[in-house]
């Protein structure tokens, strides 16, 4: 109950086991009094036994293990000096469970954040870009028409803002020339 990590409390893992084996590879302080008599390495189960001879030849360890066709995360270590070793056996299934939970969370977290993103940038790029140029090109329409008095709202201080401005004063330009050339026509007419 006091080991804690992030997302896993010991006292919610219900399929674990935490035993001492002795120097020669009997169980000692096991929950089933039967395998006090029977060594770790003369287990049925063939991954039981692997382990156990791991145990007995390796000083500690971590591994991951099979038992009864379920997979586990198994840790041993010795207890001071008394020749004794502490193993705690988890099942690989319970321990990841919540960890494969967080993960699914945080990407459909982070693809729902990066969908509004794309949406808020498509509004941006819509409004500050493509809504200029759709006026530019309604103004030249209009220019084309004669209407030279059209005039592009500037919306923007940015180069887009600076472009609807000379293109104002352009068609300002060319209004007055147009209005000088009318003028001149029918004095000569």
């Amino acid at each position: 109950m006091l080991f804690r990590s992030r997302n896993i409390k010991f006292k919610d893992i219900k399929d674990f086991s935490v035993f001492i084996i002795t120097r020669q590879g009997y169980y000692l302080g096991y929950k089933d009094k039967a395998k006090k008599e029977i060594k770790i390495t003369d287990e049925e189960d063939t991954g039981l036994r692997e382990f156990g001879r791991k145990i007995l030849n390796e000083e500690s360890g971590f591994c991951d293990i099979m038992i009864n066709n379920k997979k586990y995360f198994a840790s041993f270590s010795p207890i001071s000096n008394t020749g004794l070793k502490i193993v705690v056996a988890f099942s690989k299934n319970e321990i990841l469970k919540p960890v494969f939970n967080t993960l699914i969370t945080n990407i459909l977290f982070t693809m729902v954040v990066l969908l509004l993103t794309i949406v808020i940038m498509i509004f941006i790029i819509n409004r500050n870009i493509l809504d200029p140029i759709r006026q530019f090109e309604q103004a030249i329409k209009e220019g084309i028409k004669g209407n030279l008095g059209q005039k592009i709202r500037v919306t923007a201080d940015n180069e887009i803002g600076e472009m609807s401005k000379n293109f104002n004063i352009f068609l300002t330009q060319v209004g007055q020339m147009k209005n000088e050339i009318d003028s001149y026509s029918s004095m000569i007419a």
